[in-house]
């Protein structure tokens, strides 16, 4: 599975980290250490993906814009 890099720069910009970071990738030498998503994680993106394009369209502008639907 692979993420959208599109969309990684965007969480990364929005939580003001690295792709690196966001990624949990961190250079070893030679070779990277990468944490997997948890299985919940994971049920959570793959909830996501079966969505209809307007609710993902809806989940993206409450995740990067969410301070305006906050009272």
């Amino acid at each position: 599975m692979i993420p959208d890099i599109l969309c990684l720069f965007a969480y990364a910009e929005y939580f003001e980290v690295s792709v690196n970071d966001l990624l949990n990738l961190h250079n070893t030498g030679d070779s990277f250490k990468e944490d997997m998503p948890s299985s919940s994680e994971m049920q959570m993106i793959e909830s996501y993906r079966r969505r209809p394009e307007w609710m993902k369209k809806v989940i993206r502008t409450l995740c990067f814009n969410g301070g305006a639907y906050r009272s």
